[in-house]
């Protein structure tokens, strides 16, 4: 093979590793907003995502979630999102959803995402 050639094909299966990695990233198990409830007694945070949760989920929802020192939120897993109960009313709480968040389909959150409420 002459070089050229050789160069060329190796430009050329490094610009396909680079397009698999990002339909891989665009791909991955990710967070895509969130639904704040507060006309209810006690407001409702849920975390939505592209793709349902497992279910059932290997450990309690709560273990997914990380919230600031002292709160004590119920956590539910719900289709596609994880719902947040038991902050005052007129709090801005900021939590964590955890990597390793897994999905139904076996992928997982890939990094921890943090989201003001």
């Amino acid at each position: 093979m002459h070089a050229t050639t050789r160069r060329l094909a190796a430009v050329a299966v490094a610009a396909l590793l680079a397009l698999g990695q990002a339909v891989a990233a665009d791909e991955a198990f990710h967070v895509t907003g969130q639904e704040i409830d507060t006309d209810r007694a006690v407001p409702r945070a849920c975390v939505t995502f592209d793709r349902p949760l497992a279910r059932p989920l290997p450990l309690p929802a709560a273990d997914y979630v990380a919230v600031p020192a002292g709160e004590r939120p119920d956590v539910t897993a719900e289709k596609e999102r994880l719902c947040i109960t038991g902050f005052a009313h007129g709090t801005t709480p900021k939590i964590t959803v955890r990597a390793g968040l897994p999905a139904a389909d076996g992928s997982s959150l890939g990094e921890d995402r943090t989201l003001r409420l």
